[in-house]
């Protein structure tokens, strides 16, 4: 921001659909095991969006967006605790799961070995999203202001998984 006059900054929040990384590692997870483990006390909480949506504001802010620098968080309004939403997804698939509190650090480990021979649901680097809350700060332009009304994430969620089932 401060070498460039026009350049706008998009700080997405986890991106749901279109075959992310993220839901598929869990859908695999969730269907593999019996016993899910949930990184920490799973009180986390995140505000995912819709990968149409990101890619609506990235087009309004090409085409349309010039006065200076700006920047974006592009969230939708529903806010989960991994906890919740490891839950609403159980509910969705219909499956009995047992979802285990697992401290970080052995969450690590396993993750660190499972890489190692192209396993692991999850990477290191996605491991960093359950360590502190992942949600919008008000502090900055969202995909309202570009005039777009996010979709409903939970009907998203829906039809991943259904999708994927």
């Amino acid at each position: 921001q401060k070498n460039l006059s026009k350049v706008s900054i998009i700080r997405p929040s986890i991106i749901l659909g279109g075959g992310d990384k993220f839901s598929k590692s869990l859908l695999t997870l969730f269907k593999m095991t019996l016993i899910i483990p949930l990184v920490g006390n799973g009180k986390s909480k995140f505000q995912p969006v819709y990968i149409e949506d990101v890619a609506n504001g990235i087009d309004k802010i090409i085409n349309y967006s010039t006065n200076g620098s700006q920047i974006f968080e592009f969230t939708s309004n529903t806010i989960f605790s991994y906890k919740d939403f490891y839950s609403f997804i159980i509910s969705l698939l219909n499956y009995k799961r047992l979802v285990i509190s697992t401290p970080l650090i052995l969450v690590k480990i396993g993750v660190f070995i499972l890489e190692k021979i192209s396993l692991s649901p999850v990477s290191s680097e996605q491991l960093k999203l359950f360590e502190d809350d992942n949600i919008a700060s008000n502090k900055y332009k969202k995909l309202e202001d570009l005039g777009i009304k996010t979709q409903d994430i939970k009907q998203i969620v829906k039809k991943i998984v259904i999708k994927n089932s």
